[in-house]
């Protein structure tokens, strides 16, 4: 269902080789258009941080099983899109489309899985924004973690990741979320990822949505559709200050 890595290669949907899917170099014109190319497969290489690999998804039952139960929790789906639990077919198919995500734009929602006990969390990663008010071709980050795991600070851990992953490595131009207002604890990590409200909005559920953007440091003008290179840039400082309390939780997708 979801991608997963096999020699060195990135496997997405139906055990497909992600690492012919799209060129790293390509335009921006290219990524919106979905050019054919070859990727570098060290841009869909697990993330590591103190607690946490963050990986592609893999195409097995163990991963299906933790996601499945993930969407399965109504306090977890409350802020998320229609604000209702998802079914085991529902979970398996948003698998589906991350793995072909990763497949078109060599990037993704990374399984966020705790380093110490081998415990799949969540995720965390970066994916075309799905929700109005934003440019064409901008790029979302978000989370998502099963409730045992809120409150210790792994969505600001994993989040930071990915951030200086998408502008020092994907070379984005710019960084959106998107939350409902009412969600204290997801603002609290767009805040301390940098990132600062822009409008606020209606998601393509009817609901009340605030978004939020970063524009990269290192890359002023540069294309947010997509990476423009293999050649690594300078991280960016990560935030800093305590990691926030309370329920971490995706933008609306």
């Amino acid at each position: 269902m979801g991608a997963a890595r096999d020699s060195g290669r990135v496997l997405g949907a139906g055990g497909r080789v992600l690492g012919t899917a799209r060129a790293a170099g390509a335009s921006a014109g290219a990524d919106a258009g979905g050019s054919a190319g070859a990727f570098p497969s060290s841009l869909a290489a697990p993330l590591l941080t103190a607690r946490l690999e963050l990986r592609p998804w893999r195409d097995d039952a163990a991963d299906l099983d933790a996601y499945a139960a993930l969407c399965a929790d109504p306090d977890v789906m409350r802020h998320i899109g229609a604000g209702e639990p998802l079914t085991r077919a529902q979970a398996a198919a948003q698998l589906t489309r991350f793995a072909e995500h990763w497949e078109r734009h060599g990037y993704g929602l990374r399984a966020a899985v705790l380093r110490d006990s081998g415990e799949l969390a969540g995720f965390v990663g970066v994916a075309r924004a799905g929700q109005p008010g934003v440019r064409p071709g901008d790029v979302e980050i978000g989370w998502r973690l099963a409730r045992r795991f809120w409150g210790r600070g792994l969505a600001t851990e994993g989040a930071l990741a990915v951030r200086d992953h998408a502008f020092a490595r994907l070379r984005l131009a710019r960084l959106v979320a998107f939350v409902r207002p009412a969600n204290a604890a997801s603002i609290a990590v767009m805040r301390k990822l940098g990132m600062e409200p822009l409008r606020d909005a209606t998601c393509s559920f009817g609901r009340p949505m605030r978004i939020f953007a970063l524009d990269n440091p290192l890359a002023a003008g540069r294309s947010a559709a997509g990476p423009s290179g293999d050649r690594p840039a300078p991280a960016p400082p990560s935030a800093s200050g305590p990691p926030p309390t309370g329920r971490p939780a995706d933008a609306d997708r």
